[in-house]
């Protein structure tokens, strides 16, 4: 929040935010130009990072390897993924709602993610399905 410039727009952000007001919460956001910060992990390696979408909820693990076009979003109830440590998420994928995906686990490219991924798995297809165990 210290990056931001004007504490009254952050305040007002936060009334709404710890209200549960979401929509609202959002909606300030988008008037005054910011949203909530991304607490990015440790060792986030994007390769090309262009339309790349992370909902600022969202939790992501250590070295993970996220390319273009991603989006990890939430679910209409507001729900988040958690993305475990060392996963790749090629081009394209969307991962969104109450999802976890394993350790070491690979999304290919343009998956749609709306259910778990066990751990050293490798997901792909549109809704993703487990193809292979590493």
């Amino acid at each position: 929040w210290r990056e931001m410039k004007n504490p009254v727009q952050i305040r007002i952000y936060k009334f709404f935010a710890l209200l549960r007001m979401k929509k609202i919460a959002r909606f300030w956001s988008i008037m005054v130009g910011f949203d909530a910060p991304l607490q990015l992990p440790q060792n986030l390696i994007l390769p090309h990072p262009y339309a790349v979408v992370i909902n600022s909820h969202a939790v992501i693990g250590r070295d993970c390897v996220i390319y273009q076009s991603v989006t990890i979003g939430s679910d209409r109830a507001g729900n988040v993924p958690t993305i475990g440590d060392r996963v790749i998420i090629y081009s394209g994928s969307v991962i969104v709602g109450k999802v976890v995906i394993g350790d070491d686990s690979i999304i290919g490219a343009n998956s749609f993610v709306n259910s778990d991924v066990p751990k050293n798995s490798i997901a792909q297809g549109n809704p993703a399905r487990v193809i292979s165990k590493m």
